[in-house]
């Protein structure tokens, strides 16, 4: 099992690697291949004009005009897109597009980061194009990218151009996704199988996250708002994930500090939903919030580690708390900027960088405790081994013969039981020493296992004592084997200078006109084997 999931996380690290790169080269192409697209071009020919507008939100709106030229089929369709901008388009003055915040009492003001479709006909060629476009927020930008052309050279422009932060996002996911199969497919051996789901969804959530980030989501937020909101709920709820995260990789006691972030980031997120609610501020204008709790839960995670490392010592466990959180801090600021800085937009995949850092630092810690808890089970699986188990022949013993005729898999009416005993083991060891009677114990064995062992299970029950459990024989095959047993003793003694061998032997079915249980059936099986081992003294004696 261990050796299976360390090639299985090797695999999944070079299909990482190999989509990485191939992410990379994909956003070197994707440049060049922007200016030789022939499907559609970027309209740059336009005019454009800031004018005061006390109706719209921040009192100002952007208008941009141009001529409409070379419509006609199959190279008719304008495409851009607005960041939170509400958008109203005109042909000669007459209004055929308009985009605004859905209606819905809950949903935001803006209609989010959103591409705009716009068909045209042949018919209007030479007419002149006006878009008013109205910022929802102030600093976002007014002037949108224009693409005009056929509708699916534009979409396979906008893919491309999205294509690295796609695949990254998706190679995120799958190896989350490949953790969680990987955790419950060890179960067995894996003691904090749920940590290591709750770590391989926190992955998946935030590969989603970033998918739904990216400039491609704008295709279809226009026909799905709620895809403008998803990412500010997952941020509300991101502080939680870190602690869990931290807490779970340290496994450390409950503390005030662990305490924190649950407060602030559940009092955190009822505020912003109220002031969602009633309409006072919306998810964009309230992320200073969700980045407040985020940051409240990094320093209470950097406490947690203090502690810690105070307590238990700066170990591994410490060191790779310490790392995510910092990482953590990295990119909770990139994000910040994403967010405040810019119009929320990721296009670029740098926050995804630090994502996979963060990523391989949680498959490194995965693989230490998988390999802690194969440890563990390994040293569990010895135990239980030495428990159940002889040491000088490893045959069961006793333990495991009470066990096994007390459990399922015994049934008196099919098992034989076997009784055997090994004759002059003492004076062997009093005149040969001990190491002479454990090698008298040792061949014994073997001789049993070689004549009983393949129908059934062979038990040292003491001493010179042992047992056979015959599954799925009858009586005459048993007694075969007992005379194939005596015939391998003769066998022995013929080339032994110093031990001599005997071993007596008896065996029992379960009677029920005889038997009133299992106890009675082993008694009749050891008075046949007391009878054979009285009648070989008797016959050494004689000799």
């Amino acid at each position: 099992m261990r050796k299976t999931i360390f090639r299985a996380y090797g695999f999944v690290s070079i299909l990482f690697m190999f989509l990485f790169l191939y992410g990379l080269l994909n956003l070197r192409l994707t440049v060049q291949r922007k200016e030789s697209l022939t499907g559609c071009v970027e309209i740059t020919d336009y005019s454009h004009t800031v004018v005061q507008d006390y109706e719209a939100p921040v009192g100002e709106k952007t208008i941009l005009m141009f001529c409409l030229q070379d419509v006609h089929a199959d190279y008719d369709t304008l495409y851009f897109m607005t960041e939170h901008q509400n958008v109203r388009v005109y042909l000669d003055g007459k209004e055929i597009y308009r985009m605004e915040r859905a209606p819905g009492l809950v949903l935001p003001k803006s209609p989010g980061i959103v591409y705009n479709e716009v068909v045209f006909q042949d018919v209007d060629n030479g007419k002149n194009v006006r878009i008013d476009v109205e910022p929802i927020y102030k600093g976002v930008n007014p002037l949108p990218e224009l693409l005009f052309g056929n509708g699916y050279e534009i979409i396979k422009r906008i893919l491309f151009s999205n294509l690295p932060i796609l695949i990254l996002c998706a190679s995120v996911i799958l190896i989350g996704v490949f953790q969680i199969i990987v955790a419950l497919a060890g179960r067995n051996q894996e003691e904090r199988v749920a940590i290591a789901v709750s770590h391989s969804l926190f992955t998946i959530v935030i590969g989603f996250w970033k998918v739904l980030e990216s400039s491609f989501i704008a295709l279809f937020a226009s026909k799905a708002p709620i895809l403008t909101i998803l990412p500010f709920i997952v941020l509300m709820f991101l502080p939680l994930m870190m602690k869990k995260l931290i807490y779970d990789i340290l496994n450390t006691y409950e503390s005030t500090a662990w305490k924190v972030p649950n407060v602030v980031t559940l009092a955190g997120i009822i505020l912003i939903i109220l002031l969602q609610f009633f309409g006072v501020a919306d998810f964009r204008e309230t992320i200073f919030i969700s980045e407040g709790c985020m940051v409240i839960t990094i320093l209470c995670c950097i406490v947690g580690v203090g502690v810690y490392a105070k307590e238990e010592g700066f170990d591994k466990d410490a060191k790779t708390a310490l790392a995510v959180t910092l990482l953590g801090l990295i990119w909770m600021s990139l994000d910040a900027y994403t967010y405040l800085g810019t119009t929320g937009v990721t296009n670029f995949p740098m926050s995804m960088l630090l994502i996979l850092i963060f990523l391989l630092i949680l498959i490194y810690n995965r693989l230490r405790e998988s390999k802690k808890g194969m440890e563990v089970g390994m040293q569990a699986l010895q135990y239980k081994k030495l428990a159940y188990h002889d040491a000088l022949t490893g045959f069961f013993n006793r333990a495991a013969y009470s066990d096994f005729l007390g459990g399922k898999e015994y049934d008196p009416k099919k098992c034989i039981l076997v009784a055997f005993d090994l004759n002059n083991l003492k004076k062997c060891n009093d005149e040969l020493g001990h190491d002479k009677g454990d090698l008298y114990i040792k061949e014994s064995a073997k001789i049993i296992m070689d004549c009983f062992g393949d129908r059934g299970r062979c038990f040292r029950l003491g001493g010179d004592e042992f047992g056979a459990i015959l599954m799925d024989d009858t009586m005459e095959g048993c007694a075969k084997r007992a005379k194939r047993m005596r015939a391998r003793v003769d066998e022995f003694n013929r080339n032994s200078r110093d031990i001599h061998m005997g071993i007596a032997c008896g065996y029992a079915i379960y009677d029920p006109a005889e038997d009133a249980d299992v106890h009675a059936t082993i008694r009749r099986a050891d008075k046949m084997m007391y009878e054979e081992k009285f009648r070989m003294k008797q016959q050494q004696s004689n000799d």
